[in-house]
């Protein structure tokens, strides 16, 4: 199964890697879960940025094993 991983940062402050469970409702902006679904059915695409505000976030596939990854949603 694919997965991906988001990163996330709000104004200049510093990346950081959100987890599955603990970070989930910030991937609940519709324009993430756009991004999202884009890449779910694009296999050719491995990563979308996306700016909400002055919130920036980098939605990429996990080629490997990775620390906190999510599950892309059923189709």
């Amino acid at each position: 199964m694919r997965r991906f991983t988001v990163y996330y940062r709000r104004g200049r402050n510093r990346w950081r890697q959100l987890q599955s469970g603990v970070h989930g409702g910030l991937c609940n902006e519709p324009e993430v879960q756009e991004a999202i679904h884009y890449m779910r059915d694009n296999l050719a695409v491995e990563g979308v940025a996306v700016r909400v505000g002055d919130e920036l976030f980098n939605v990429m596939a996990v080629a490997g094993d990775c620390c906190y990854e999510f599950a892309f949603p059923e189709g």
